[in-house]
């Protein structure tokens, strides 16, 4: 087992999930007419589209429909029957297995992120009329969805509040892929990139320099844990080898971005001064572990050892950075 391996053993039994996400699946945000179905979608494990009487047409080589089928929209009161057709046909084949799914609640104070479980589009029989009369959702055509995470908008990143502007009931939201990556993943690796995030989860500002004091620690023990564990030769430009992104709005992300073995060490550091499954002891004086003679752990040991007194970022700076910012573990992934 190469040391890379290793990491991502230690944060397993930790844990922490590491997600390899494919950088092929699509990104759809999709409306609940107005948040009136968005509990029927979540409790029901699906979302739907209207429109029941109109069939599923595909267009010509030009993406043009029949004439008379549009004609005959017209006639019953469709003003765009082409954007309507073109929603069903994303519904039924641009739509899939794997697709990541966005909904939003009433006023959108919350949004549900899922993926969609099935190939295809399946139709729902028994619903009534007494059911409609009674709030059900009307909508016969239907994709199953394994809801993942239900985020409140506090804590939504702001860049995707624009796909909120979009009235069509299905949008694409590919280019919104990061903000949605990193709200659904805690560590991920994708095209070959990993993605490590730290939720802030204060409601207050932070102190001016908490953030990158806490950043810092993070990437000197790091650097000294690579250096130790001999998982790169040379690791002296470790702050050059990552990039960050940080949102400080409240609640807010810091995010790391590497190679795969950068990121996951500094995951790994991260359970060795936070905690995870396993048990490691800080005092002033010494940091213990469960497992601290040798290996992985002995290796995160004796660094964290060296920063418990003595150093311009300690142990207890970094704790009380992580209190403050009320950062959460990053083993308590939802996804």
């Amino acid at each position: 087992m190469n040391k890379t391996e290793e990491l991502k053993l230690f944060l397993k039994e930790n844990g922490v999930k590491i997600h390899e996400v494919d950088s092929k699946r699509n990104y759809w945000f999709v409306r609940t007419d107005g948040g009136n179905y968005f509990d029927a979608y979540v409790s029901g494990n699906y979302i739907g589209l209207g429109w029941n009487t109109i069939p599923f047409t595909k267009p010509d080589e030009k993406g043009c429909y029949p004439e008379d089928l549009i004609k005959d929209l017209e006639s019953k009161g469709h003003k765009q029957p082409t954007r309507v057709l073109n929603q069903i046909k994303r519904f039924y084949k641009e739509m899939k297995k794997g697709d990541v799914v966005v909904i939003p609640s009433t006023s959108s104070l919350n949004l549900a992120f899922g993926y969609i479980s099935d190939d295809e589009v399946y139709t729902e029989e028994n619903i009534t009329d007494d059911d409609i009369e009674n709030g059900a959702c009307p909508y016969t055509r239907r994709r199953h969805v394994n809801w993942i995470v239900n985020i409140d908008k506090a804590r939504i990143d702001p860049h995707l509040y624009a796909l909120f502007r979009n009235h069509q009931v299905i949008s694409d939201g590919k280019s919104y892929a990061s903000y949605i990556d990193r709200a659904l993943h805690t560590l991920y690796i994708k095209d070959g990139i990993a993605h490590l995030t730290f939720t802030v989860e204060s409601k207050t500002n932070p102190k001016a320099l908490s953030i990158p004091t806490f950043m810092l620690g993070l990437i000197e023990r790091t650097e000294a844990f690579i250096k130790e564990y001999e998982i790169i030769d040379d690791c002296k430009n470790l702050e050059n080898e990552i990039d960050s992104k940080i949102n400080v709005q409240s609640p807010g992300v810091i995010e790391f971005l590497g190679s795969a073995t950068n990121i996951l060490a500094i995951a790994v550091m991260s359970i060795g001064l936070f905690g995870g499954k396993a048990k490691f002891e800080h005092t002033k004086e010494k940091t213990s572990g469960e497992v601290s003679t040798g290996g992985l752990a002995g290796a995160i040991v004796k660094i964290l050892n060296a920063y418990n007194n003595g150093k311009s970022i300690d142990n207890a700076k970094m704790q009380s950075c992580k209190k403050q910012l009320q950062i959460k573990n990053i083993n308590d992934d939802e996804a």
